[in-house]
C-alpha cells in the first residue's frame, strides 16, 4: 500500500476543492482557506502552510482583501495529481550517505525496488488530472443522492 504524507493529503485536497469550486460556477472567485478547511475537515494553520507551497510552485494563487482566498492559476484539466504531490512534498534528493553507501546487499535491493515503485507511482500520478477527479466526486455524489433517497 502507498503511503502518502499529511501534506500531499492536505495538497491533493486543496486542489480538488479549488477544481471544484471552479467547476461548480465559481469562476475566478477565490476560496477561503477556512472555507476548505471546514469543508474537508482539516486543520486551517496546515493547511494555510500547504497552500504556500502550492503557490511558490504556481500552481495557485492568494487575492487579498475581504473577498480573498486562492484560486487555480492552471485548469483543473491541465494539473496533474503528480505536480500537486511533488509541490508540497519536494523532489527527493537522491545523494547517498555515508552510511547508505556502506550498506549491504539487502539494503540496496529494497531500495532499487523501492525506487522502482515510486517511479511508477510518479508515473501514474502524472497522468491523473484535478477534472477527471472532479468528475469522480460529482459521478459519488450522484450516487450518494440516489441511495439517499432509497
Amino acid at each position: 500500500m502507498v503511503h502518502f504524507s499529511v501534506r500531499e493529503t492536505y495538497g491533493t485536497l486543496a486542489i480538488l476543492a479549488l477544481s471544484l469550486h471552479l467547476e461548480r460556477g465559481g469562476g475566478l472567485e477565490p476560496l477561503r482557506v477556512g472555507s476548505i478547511a471546514r469543508q474537508q475537515r482539516l486543520s486551517t494553520r496546515f493547511l494555510e502552510q500547504v497552500m504556500v507551497l502550492l503557490k511558490k510552485q504556481g500552481l495557485v494563487e492568494s487575492v487579498r482583501g475581504a473577498r480573498g482566498g486562492y484560486r487555480l492559476l492552471k485548469s483543473p484539466d491541465r494539473i496533474s495529481l503528480g505536480e500537486v504531490l511533488r509541490a508540497v512534498s519536494g523532489e527527493p534528493t537522491g545523494a547517498l550517505s555515508k552510511q547508505q553507501a556502506e550498506d549491504g546487499a539487502e539494503i540496496v535491493v529494497i531500495r532499487e525496488i523501492w525506487k522502482k515503485l515510486a517511479v511508477t507511482v510518479d508515473n501514474m500520478s502524472n497522468a491523473i488530472h484535478f477534472q477527471d477527479l472532479c468528475a469522480q466526486v460529482k459521478e459519488r455524489e450522484k450516487k450518494g443522492a440516489l441511495m439517499f433517497h432509497i
